[in-house]
């Protein structure tokens, strides 16, 4: 049984870094793919990012750290570190867990222009959304 532990830097947080440790035995260490073919292995790998780093990781960047750390772990290396940058997860701990508020509908507004009508409806949805 060997462990590997692998640390991101996250380089837009001032260089904040985290460690996560896996053992592996048996097949699994011949065969470190079959760890993470795991949809759970994954899915655990991903939530401890987000949680120890208060960001968002999307699937493209977790497969790229995914795979850079299984080849470490083919060429026998117990530390692989890598630096990246992720983005700002903006919604807070306890906003996650409150409901949300469905918002006023607004009426459509019209509006005169060089004498041509031009409807404005502004729609608002149910939940609310983040563009960053």
């Amino acid at each position: 049984m060997s462990e590997y532990t692998l640390t991101i830097i996250i380089k837009n947080a001032g260089n904040k870094e985290i460690s996560h440790s896996i053992n592996l035995t048996g097949t699994n260490e011949t065969y470190p793919e079959d760890y993470f073919i795991i949809p759970d292995n994954q899915s655990n790998l991903q939530n401890l990012i987000e949680t120890k780093t208060a960001r968002k990781i999307d699937e493209i960047k977790l497969k790229q750290i995914i795979n850079t750390w299984l080849q470490d772990i083919r060429e026998g290396l117990q530390r692989t570190t890598i630096r990246i940058d992720l983005p700002l997860d903006v919604l807070p701990t306890l906003m996650k867990n409150q409901p949300l508020q469905p918002q006023p509908k607004l009426p459509n507004k019209k509006l005169n222009k060089s004498n041509e009508e031009t409807i404005i409806t502004e729609v608002r949805s149910t939940t609310n959304q983040y563009d960053f």
